[in-house]
Formats: C-alpha cells, sequence, structure tokens
C-alpha cells in the first residue's frame, strides 16, 4: 500500500525489506505543470479551429466576406491637425499641432 505525503511531496510505500520512500523535486513538478496546462490550452485551440475550418468548408468561397476595418477616427488626419518634422528630412520623427486645445 502506497501513503502519499502531499506536504511534503513524498511517496512512502511498504515493502518486504522496509518502508519504501520516493521524494519529489517541486520546482520539477510546478514546471511539468505548467508545462501541461501550456499544452492543454493549445490542444483547446486546435480543437476550436478545426471546428471553424470545417464550417468554412461548408460555405460556397462566392458567399464568403472578408470584413473590412474602418481605421479608428483618433488615428485619421482632421484639417485642423497639421504635422511637423522634428528633425528636416527623418519622416520618422513627426509632432501634431492642433488647433483646438483642450483646456488642460
Amino acid at each position: 500500500m502506497a501513503v502519499p505525503h502531499y506536504v511534503y511531496m513524498v511517496l512512502k510505500i511498504l515493502m518486504e525489506q522496509g518502508v519504501l520512500t520516493l521524494r519529489a523535486n517541486v520546482s520539477a513538478a510546478y514546471n511539468y505543470e505548467r508545462e501541461g496546462i501550456a499544452i492543454a490550452k493549445v490542444m483547446d485551440l486546435l480543437a476550436k479551429m478545426e471546428v471553424y475550418i470545417t464550417d468554412s468548408k461548408k460555405i460556397p468561397a462566392e458567399e464568403q466576406v472578408i470584413l473590412t476595418q474602418q481605421p479608428p477616427r483618433s488615428m485619421t488626419k482632421s484639417k485642423d491637425t497639421k504635422e511637423v518634422e522634428l528633425v528636416i528630412g527623418d519622416r520618422s520623427r513627426m509632432a501634431q499641432i492642433r488647433a483646438h486645445l483642450d483646456p488642460k
């Protein structure tokens, strides 16, 4: 009969020669459990992807529509905004100057 001691990560097994004690490495057990959780998440995603792929194959290609997203309004240029180069000739360093500023 085996008796597990979870606090100490020890498994004691009674044998003819006496008690066999098996000790575990806590950090290795923790790493293996994290790895197992990561694998379970990946397997779950793969199962969901497989369902989506089989569902998409049922829809004819003519009926499949890829939606395009419009850029958020904060990213669109306004007539009240002017871009100025901070370093002349360097387009990667730009500043935006707006006509209507918040009072803060």
